[in-house]
């Protein structure tokens, strides 16, 4: 097991580049990026978590305390000969407590919960399903792109298939909002 502390940078860099910057000209676009107008940032790792340094994550998140794992992998893939899986993973040894193993030629990617439910999108399945908290699929929607990476705004689910395009759906019916 290996300790996740890249995860705890990789957060706080995130909430460190949210900061309401009232640089205007970041804003409009004019003039161009120096190194005196970046600002520099520092860090502390407060913990690290163990973590299974064979999984091939493709989706983290944390959850009204808990932490969820999409893997991304299928039998035939150069990249991950393991089959993909979601897991609820405990923070404490790193070990899952719950893991659902997709189809044998099912590549995971990115997930994300929005109002209880797991999303979990495929890579080249154009797949997205939906379960429960306890890893019940409840749904499964088509989508008309490769799935990549999947977020929310709270009311609707963003999906990204890799390129520049963000995609957001209705996350009862998967209906393509805008």
């Amino acid at each position: 097991m290996k300790r996740i502390s890249t995860l705890l940078t990789a957060i706080a860099l995130i909430f460190a580049a949210c900061n309401d910057n009232n640089d205007k000209t970041a804003e409009t676009g004019e003039g161009g990026a120096t190194a005196d107008n970046i600002p520099n940032i520092s860090l502390s790792v407060i913990k690290n978590f163990p973590h299974d340094t064979s999984s091939f994550t493709q989706g983290l998140v944390m959850y009204k305390g808990q932490m969820y794992e999409g893997t991304g992998g299928d039998v035939d893939s150069p990249v991950s000969s393991k089959n993909s899986h979601l897991y609820k993973i405990n923070l404490e040894n790193g070990k899952a407590e719950k893991a659902l193993p997709l189809d044998d030629h099912t590549f995971g990617e990115g997930i994300t919960i929005l109002n209880d439910t797991i999303y979990q999108l495929t890579w080249t399945e154009h797949k997205v399903f939906a379960y429960t908290l306890d890893f019940k699929k409840v749904k499964e929607f088509d989508i008309n792109t490769y799935g990549w990476g999947i977020t929310h705004n709270g009311k609707e689910l963003i999906v990204t298939d890799g390129s520049g395009n963000l995609y957001f759906y209705d996350p009862s019916t998967f209906r393509l909002l805008h």
